[in-house]
């Protein structure tokens, strides 16, 4: 069978947070996830995406049909998937999975469009999937034009959104529900970015009374925080439910009024059984998405520019990734051609920089077309040569170039060193302290 790009998920378009949470995989699981999912029948090259609203399986595959058998039955011995559960993920194939890739990267299957969020997310995959080799050249090239496709939309719309559904829908709803931000105290029990993020973005809206809560300082703080609080928010990174029916009881007991939760976590931060306690409103991830949807509505003009870009980013790519297949020395050179402008790039900024966000995606897609341009001039070339002479010394001209590239950073390294350094090594750090 030909060889075929394969993406099966589940996301908040057909499952709810209580289904997609036993999917979820943490960022220190995804080695793990990777390495099982390789020793998968049919499953050739396979890079994971796991996010607050969707947990997708991207593989590289020669037998498409077997491929997803193995996926589903990865998901049955490693997350207990049950067969009504399976009917909730989604499976888009060769040309329909690369449109569906573009689009994702571009935060266009996004509750909030053109987020960045997601992008960083598939970086994280894609460097993942790199670092434990489940990801190959043909997988490689696909990730990398998702990534540079997403940079062309954010570039040349007016696609413009760094919050994430987990930063921007809480202050709707919060808004909705107390209208006066001023009368409303808010606990936010949770830490790092994400919780620091949302305080100053409530703060910035008008609310004067934020407290943020780390679980660290144990369940006394809570109690007195929630005592004098009308909302509380929860983003822990957790698997457990940390706030228990019997705990939020025990809290809530001597309150006059009512307490409003807003749950943004996936997996739960919060027992949906909260919800039976007398003056307590629950509110999960599922909720907050209706406000995003709202919205969405808006943006509809600016997704049919998006995918017009996207479009043409995907046509006939994959035939491309499938015929350098066939032709590694092409995929090579192109891997060789990204990591000198990445190179450069960085030397640029060293030396001229920094630059704003917006210089950074003009110098980056400017070297991407350059690579793009030489890349398919060579792939031509080396598939219609005139004769097969001229193909075999076009391939030894490459192949020799890669090898004096190499050997003149040998040489480099060596004349860094310096000769006492290239016959004994490196002084250590300690003895390099003594000096």
């Amino acid at each position: 069978m030909d060889p075929a790009l394969v993406i099966i998920g589940v996301s908040f378009r057909s499952a709810p947070v209580a289904v997609r949470e036993g999917f979820w995989i943490d960022e220190s699981g995804y080695a793990e996830a990777l390495a099982g999912l390789l020793r998968c029948e049919a499953i050739d090259e396979v890079a994971v995406l796991s996010t607050c609203n969707r947990t997708e399986f991207i593989v590289w595959t020669s037998d498409a049909s077997q491929a997803a058998n193995s996926v589903q039955r990865y998901l049955a011995r490693e997350h207990n998937l049950r067969l009504a559960e399976w009917s909730k993920f989604h499976r888009h194939v060769d040309d329909a999975a690369m449109t569906y890739l573009l689009r994702l990267a571009s935060g266009l299957d996004s509750l909030v469009f053109g987020e960045a969020d997601i992008t960083a997310r598939i970086e994280f995959a894609y460097r993942a999937g790199v670092q434990v080799r489940s990801i190959g050249r043909c997988l490689e090239a696909i990730l990398l034009k998702a990534l540079a496709a997403a940079r062309r939309v954010r570039t040349e719309t007016e696609i413009v959104s760094s919050l994430s559904l987990t930063s921007l829908a809480p202050v709707e709803l919060a808004r909705q529900l107390f209208g006066d931000f001023g009368k409303c105290g808010l606990v936010i029990f949770g830490s790092g970015k994400k919780s620091q993020r949302i305080a100053e973005l409530l703060r910035n809206a008008g609310m004067t009374r934020i407290e943020v809560v780390s679980p660290n300082r144990g369940p006394g703080m809570l109690k007195i925080a929630v005592n004098s609080a009308d909302l509380l928010l929860t983003c822990l990174s957790d698997t457990d439910f940390a706030l228990q029916r019997n705990n939020l009881a025990e809290v809530t007991r001597d309150r006059s009024r009512q307490l409003v939760i807003i749950d943004t976590a996936v997996p739960r931060n919060v027992d949906p059984a909260v919800c039976e306690l007398p003056g307590v409103a629950l509110h999960n991830i599922d909720q907050l998405n209706e406000f995003v949807l709202r919205n969405a509505k808006q943006q509809h003009n600016l997704v049919v520019q998006a995918e017009k870009i996207l479009h043409r980013e995907a046509a006939g790519f994959l035939r491309q990734v499938a015929s350098e297949r066939v032709n590694p020395m092409v995929a090579d050179f192109r891997s060789h051609l990204w990591r000198v402008c990445s190179e450069e790039l960085e030397r640029l900024n060293e030396e001229y920089g920094p630059f704003t966000e917006e210089q950074h995606e003009i110098l980056n897609t400017l070297a991407e077309h350059v690579m793009q341009r030489i890349a398919s001039s060579l792939a031509r070339s080396l598939a219609d040569p005139p004769n097969a002479s001229e193909q075999e010394t076009l391939a030894n001209f490459l192949q020799g170039l890669f090898q004096a590239e190499a050997a003149m950073g040998t040489l480099a390294v060596s004349a860094a060193q310096g000769p006492e350094q290239k016959e004994h090594g490196a002084p250590c750090a300690a003895s390099a302290e003594q000096k």
